[in-house]
């Protein structure tokens, strides 16, 4: 009986240890990351039509500077995440560098649900974010596309 106390015991520190160090590495990366200058843009993907996710479906979420007009947009982060079967919302968080970003330009996030190359949903409005006051943490609506 008391062996058996004692490894719980023995378990218990354990993992309080492993949750110290996963706690204090947050801390690190965050600290590490703040000083190299990396930023985050966080948000959900969600769509209003009454439909399931494929298991296999993929969202591509890019931070593009949308400034110069009649030229394509320029990447300057994006994220993909597989979904695995979880639906909508799904949350998103996209690192970029902040000292890529010009406080004069237009920023915005453009999002794709793809399965496999077929493209289901894409955001049909723009979602202006960083400059000019615009708040980081939003929610893209996305569309579905005919045949997806």
């Amino acid at each position: 009986m008391r062996l058996k106390r004692g490894v719980i015991r023995g378990v218990i520190v354990l993992l309080v240890t492993v949750a110290a160090g996963c706690a204090s590495y947050q801390r690190i990366a965050a600290a590490t990351e703040l000083q190299q200058g990396i930023a985050r843009l966080t948000g959900t993907v969600t769509y209003r039509v009454r439909m399931i996710l494929p298991v296999d479906a993929l969202i591509r979420l890019d931070l593009v500077d949308i400034s110069r007009q009649g030229a394509p947009a320029l990447t300057i982060g994006l994220q993909e995440i597989e979904t695995g079967g979880r639906q909508a919302p799904i949350p998103f968080e996209i690192g970029y560098r902040a000292g890529n970003i010009d406080p004069t330009h237009t920023y915005a996030v453009q999002a794709r649900i793809l399965q496999g190359r077929r493209l289901l949903f894409t955001n049909t409005n723009t979602y202006k974010v960083i400059t000019n006051g615009v708040v980081n943490n939003i929610e893209v609506v996305v569309e579905q596309m005919p045949g997806g």
